[in-house]
């Protein structure tokens, strides 16, 4: 009787919900699909992005080391230059220590013991 009653009921019943698993697992599957895609695009974004950022990196410390290099030899230079006028310096005072201590007309042996 039930069957009378209500079979073509849960027949169509039965149509419709294999109807809806198959769309839901249609669209279960195009959202997967979808999700790996947008995945897969972000993680390629993401890498351009950090290898841009590398190479800016790199840039920027390049360029300060070569700023520091060029202060370096700057102050290398004047230093060197500094160091130069000293030596030159005292060079002259002493050899103008060394006339002063001995009249033209000084022995040698008194030359000698300047110096």
């Amino acid at each position: 009787m039930r069957e009378i009653l209500f079979g073509t009921q849960i027949r169509s019943t039965e149509r419709r919900l294999e109807g809806l698993e198959a769309r839901i697992e249609t669209n279960y599957r195009e959202l997967t699909e979808m999700v790996n895609q947008k995945t897969s695009s972000l993680a390629d974004s993401f890498a351009n992005q950090l290898a841009s950022v590398r190479r800016e990196l790199i840039e920027g410390v390049e360029r300060l080391a070569s700023e520091q290099t060029a202060q370096l030899r700057a102050t290398q230079r004047t230093i060197s230059d500094r160091l130069e006028k000293q030596w030159n310096d005292h060079s002259k005072d002493n050899q103008t220590r060394r006339r002063a201590s001995c009249p033209v007309a000084c022995p040698p042996e008194r030359v000698k013991e300047a110096n």
